[in-house]
């Protein structure tokens, strides 16, 4: 009879009456109708009211005179309970349930809160004053000992509805709530998972009105249920976030305990909730009671500390005195209440952090060992190593205990991610010396790994590892690379293709395939990449020499929009570099690193990226403004900051070279590097190092005995036969331009020019041939040039005659010579040449442009026939000096057009000099005629200026 009465109670509720409309109260709540005859809208829920949930309908008598009462209605009205249909004075219908949660949620929110809680139940049309009372049923309290979803379902589907008689608070439905989660976890049917969202929105909408009278467990526990929902959760988020301010709030100490604090930010975490505000309230609330309350702070335990320090982590808020006062407990918790977890999420969180407290690492590692290997998840072991590997901390003992636990399991037990994790840690710690066991015991299982269980990001890592630990296996190289090229380019972010691609490269495995579907990937990104990413696949394709112009022009758009502050220096030296190496004369991009340069702070620059930056520019963009304000930097701001000892002679002989190379006589720099050239010792300094500085010194002209003196010592121990044929024809060069005349080194080098003559490209020749010239015009070397005399070369010295054995050099001379004659570069004619040849043809004066001296190969621009030179002159030669025959921004002339102006005169030319600056003042043809007939009759040759 009872349980007749009670469904025939629950059944008469169902066909009569409007929908219950659920209204705050501080007391339990009833249902109640408004005096409008507004029904409740049960298709949705508000963020809005809050208050326990309303319990069902009150005064409910025993189940037999409810029994009774129904059967009495039944036999006079004489109709089916279920037939009947809501009187027409009702309020109309709620939406269908079949709606979905967002636009049910929707038509809730515009509703409100549901306020007038506490009002009697308005009579309905059709029930009387006698209408039975429902029984009363209350929520069970362990819901955790239903195991099947559809029986949990079932239960709930009363509360649910919040049908009649039915009764519940707000913590019985987060208890609801959480536990449809984890039976919703386990899975079933498409209905059962459908139904089991639907009663989760139902009972989170009861949460929302009940929030503010929950505790901080049951808000931590509603926002852990519904935390990775989605957005249609929202309203509770934010209601729960108000809660929890509240609840941490000054003068409310103590209404939240610690692992209420602990699930509320793991939960807000969880779903990506980024509030900043209530983490910080959170945080203030955690310092003032430890603070202020030692029960508060013995609260803690090891898993509440690491969930609070993850938790910051995950939502990206940073608060080192908050982690500052974590470590400090977690220094008190005693090792056997530690999990494996608990430990791994603690190290996690403070190298996530950059925050390397060593005695809070210490410790973990004291603990880690402390426990028994076994209990470690594979997982967990790698989230161990690699926290110290990122924070830099060494742990020997510690890496050695993980090791050989690594080694003894079943490389099955161990995923993608983890076996990626652990190879990065150990190289990062380890380099060369990780422990070579473990890359053994993985490379099987990576090679032997399907592609779908790859990601891009552990690929790199993996690949990265190898190289850092010298474990780069050439078939895994291969298998990994064809694993990269069958992933969807989707996946991959800027950082897995650049530690892809430099992973190759440093490993010197050429993969062009691979190289080009990266090139594909990285063409499709624009916004992903950062400094670091573009400088690092720069740098693999430039140290492989695979020139892909396409992805050059993208990454250099890239580039070009990333501002000043998103660079470093060794960013902006990488891209440099990178394009210098592949010759991609890109001037846009070097005129942005320009500005990003001198945006820079003088200390963020060490000797050898002030060398790749210049020497960059050098080969890229030698003639610019902005280039001059680059070297300008250097050696005014600095340079000068740079201590001494921490050059090396490459950097050195880079940094004058590319002063030289871009033609800018700085003495400042000049004058430090020589005296770091002192510093350093020039007996550390190589052939290579020697070629570029005698070079740079050469090339502009600057005669600096103290620092060429003790080169020329280190050169003379140097054996010619392991010098290459570069070095020597540079040096010879550059002695030439100098006029260095110091025996033993003209024939060291004419011996290496015997040596490696073979070996010397047509540029390099014809500086051997200038320097055999050099020595043919000071008398160091006689010939008797004929048909069948070239073989006939003798060193002579000045005090007395001597051979150079084993040197046949008539053969050397003419290839020398005829490379030299062959440079078309020195027969071009320039603007201002043609200027100066149109006024001396008006004048009436007979010449040649372009005059080709058989004996040297030297051109003249100028040679004049039939004008009177001066005494012991065979004729009068003009050479009209350009720009290009100066240091940038000077008079200097630059040493190539020093020498060839000393061995002109030296071969019986009556030379005249015509600079341009001088030239470019005249205005009328008139001025231009009298300015030459001054030249031209003057004895002086270098210059010759107008006067008024």
């Amino acid at each position: 009879n009872a349980e007749r009465g009670r469904r025939a109670g629950m059944s008469g509720s169902r066909r009569q009456g409007p929908r219950l409309k659920w209204a705050r109260s501080d007391s339990l709540e009833t249902p109640s109708s408004s005096s409008s005859g507004e029904s409740r809208d049960r298709e949705g829920w508000s963020e809005g009211g809050a208050g326990k949930i309303l319990r069902g309908r009150q005064g409910m008598e025993g189940a037999k005179e409810q029994a009774a009462e129904m059967e009495k209605r039944r036999k006079n009205e004489k109709i089916s309970l279920r037939g009947r249909t809501p009187p027409a004075s009702s309020s109309a219908p709620p939406p269908a349930r079949s709606a979905s949660p967002k636009a049910r949620f929707g038509a809730l929110a515009s509703q409100g809160s549901g306020k007038g809680g506490g009002q009697e139940r308005a009579r309905s049309p059709g029930r009387t004053t006698q209408d039975p009372k429902p029984e009363r049923i209350t929520m069970p309290r362990n819901l955790t000992s239903y195991q099947v979803l559809p029986q949990l379902l079932n239960l709930l589907e009363p509360f649910a509805k919040a049908k009649p008689g039915v009764s519940f608070t707000p913590a019985d439905s987060v208890s609801a709530m959480n536990r449809i989660k984890r039976l919703s976890q386990r899975g079933g049917s498409q209905a059962e998972l459908a139904r089991a969202d639907s009663q989760m929105f139902e009972f989170a909408g009861y949460a929302v009105k009940g929030m503010h009278s929950m505790n901080g467990k049951n808000v931590g526990l509603a926002v852990n249920a519904v935390c990775e929902k989605g957005k249609d959760y929202h309203p509770l988020m934010r209601a729960a976030s108000r809660r929890a301010e509240e609840l941490a709030g000054v003068g409310a100490e103590g209404s939240i305990d610690v692992q209420g604090i602990a699930m509320i930010l793991n939960g807000f975490a969880r779903g990506g909730q980024q509030d900043k505000k209530l983490f910080s309230v959170l945080s203030g609330y955690v310092k003032r009671r430890v603070a202020e309350d030692e029960g508060f702070r013995e609260q803690f335990n090891a898993q509440a500390v690491s969930v609070i320090v993850n938790a910051f982590v995950k939502a990206g808020c940073e608060d080192r005195e908050l982690f500052s006062l974590l470590s400090g407990i977690a220094l008190q918790i005693p090792p056997d209440q530690f999990s494996s977890q608990a430990v791994a999420n603690l190290l996690n969180a403070f190298a996530r952090h950059n925050i390397a407290d060593a005695d809070l690492f210490l410790y973990m590692g004291e603990v880690s060992m402390y426990l028994d290997p076994w209990v470690f998840q594979s997982q967990h072991i790698a989230i161990i190593v690699n926290a110290f590997a990122k924070a830099r901390v060494h742990n020997d003992r510690l890496f050695a205990f993980f090791a050989d636990e690594i080694v003894s399991r079943d490389c099955e037990s161990f995923d993608y991610q983890a076996i990626a994790n652990i190879l990065n840690a150990y190289a990062r710690n380890y380099g060369h010396e990780a422990d070579p066991r473990l890359f053994v015991h993985f490379k099987g299982s990576v090679k032997g790994m399907r592609p779908r269980t790859h990601d891009a990001q552990n690929v790199a890592s993996i690949l990265n590892s190898c190289v850092k630990a010298d474990q780069a296996d050439p078939e895994l190289f291969r298998r990994l690379s064809q694993v990269a090229q069958r992933l969807n380019p989707l996946v991959f972010d800027a950082q897995a293709v650049s530690n892809i691609v430099h992973s190759f490269a440093k490993a010197e495995i050429r993969d062009d395939a691979l190289f080009a579907a990266m090139s594909g990937v990285a063409r499709g990104m624009s916004y992903m990449f950062e400094g670091q990413s573009v400088a690092l696949i720069l740098n693999a394709y430039a140290r492989l020499g695979y020139k892909d112009n396409k992805l050059l022009a993208h990454l250099s758009r890239v580039a070009r929009s990333i501002p000043a502050e998103g660079y470093e220096c060794q960013h902006v030296e990488n891209i440099l570099n990178a394009f210098a190496r592949l010759e991609y004369k890109d001037h846009d991009l070097c005129r942005h690193m320009a500005s990003v340069i001198l945006s820079m702070r003088p200390d963020q620059f060490d000797p050898q990226a002030i060398a790749i930056v210049l020497n960059s520019f050098a080969k890229i963009m030698p003639h610019d403004a902005l280039t001059y304000r680059v070297c300008d930097f250097f050696s005014s701001e600095v340079l000068p900051q740079q201590p001494l000892e921490s050059f090396e002679p490459t950097s050195v002989s880079v940094i004058l070279n590319a002063y030289a190379k871009i033609e800018v006589r700085d003495e400042r720099a000049f004058e430090l590097m020589s005296k770091a050239i002192a510093t350093v010792g020039v007996d550390r300094f190589e052939a290579h190092n020697i070629a570029n500085l005698f070079h740079a010194f050469a090339s502009l002209n600057i005669r600096d005995l103290a620092v060429m003196s003790p080169l020329t010592e280190r050169l003379m121990l140097i054996n010619v036969a392991d010098m290459r044929p570069e070095e020597i024809a540079v040096i010879a060069w550059s002695s030439s331009v100098l006029h260095l005349t110091d025996e033993r080194l003209i024939r060291f080098l004419i011996g290496g020019i015997d040596e490696h003559i073979d070996g010397m490209e047509t540029n390099f020749l014809r500086q051997a041939h200038q320097f055999l010239l050099t020595c043919e015009l000071d008398g160091l070397l006689d010939s008797r040039v004929g048909p069948q005399e070239h073989d006939v070369l003798r060193i002579r010295s000045r005090a007395s005659p001597a051979q150079v054995e084993g040197c046949d050099m008539g053969a050397e001379v003419a290839i020398c010579r005829q490379a030299f004659a062959s440079d078309e570069e020195s027969t071009r004619r320039s603007r201002l040449q043609g200027e100066v040849a149109s006024v001396l043809r008006a004048m009436g004066i007979d010449f040649e442009e372009e005059y080709v001296d058989n004996h040297s190969g030297y051109s003249l621009d100028l040679l004049l026939k039939d004008f009177a030179c001066k005494e012991g002159a065979c004729a009068v030669a003009i050479e009209v000096d350009g720009p290009s025959h100066y240091a940038v921004g000077t008079h200097q002339r630059l040493g190539r057009t020093v020498m060839k102006r000393r061995h002109v005169q030296q071969m019986g030319y009556d030379l005249r000099t015509l600079p341009y600056w001088e030239w470019d003042v005249l205005e009328t043809e008139e001025e231009k005629e009298v300015y030459l007939r001054q030249l031209l009759h003057t004895t002086a040759t270098p210059t010759v200026t107008l006067s008024n």
